[in-house]
This record gives C-alpha cells, structure tokens and sequence, in this order.
C-alpha cells in the first residue's frame, strides 16, 4: 500500500441534511478548492456526472422539502 493511498480522504456520498456536509460545501464555495475538505464526495448514482451540480441539485432539494414540507421526488 502507498502513502498515497494511506493518507487517502475518506469517500462519502453528499448528505444535504448533514450540517457537517454544508459546512464542506460551504467552505469549496468560499475557497474555490476541496483542499481543505477531510473527505472526498461521490456522486450517487449513474446519471450524475458533475460533483458541484450534484450537491446543488441536493441542497436545492433539501431547502425545498424543508421549507415547503414535500416529498422529494426529484431523486
């Protein structure tokens, strides 16, 4: 095993209901880098190709279902 792959970030799909998440997105927006973020983030699913689209389309949903109670239908 590398050093490389021992110092790895560890991988996590993007929860938009973990604040510990927004703080990360938060912190990419101001920064303009993932550099300072402790772990990496997948996209779920196939249809999904770009991370920043995907966390928005996420955080969109997110504030959405929270400020108008519905039931996310858009993933």
């Amino acid at each position: 095993m590398s050093v490389l792959d021992l110092k790895m970030r560890p991988l996590t799909v993007f929860d938009a209901s973990d604040n510990a998440h927004r703080e990360y997105y938060a912190e990419f927006v101001r920064r303009k880098t993932w550099g300072y973020c402790p772990v990496r983030f997948a996209v779920e699913g196939t249809n999904q190709t770009d991370l920043v689209t995907y966390i928005e389309r996420c955080l969109v949903d997110y504030y959405t279902m929270k400020e108008f109670k519905v039931k996310n239908t858009l993933r």
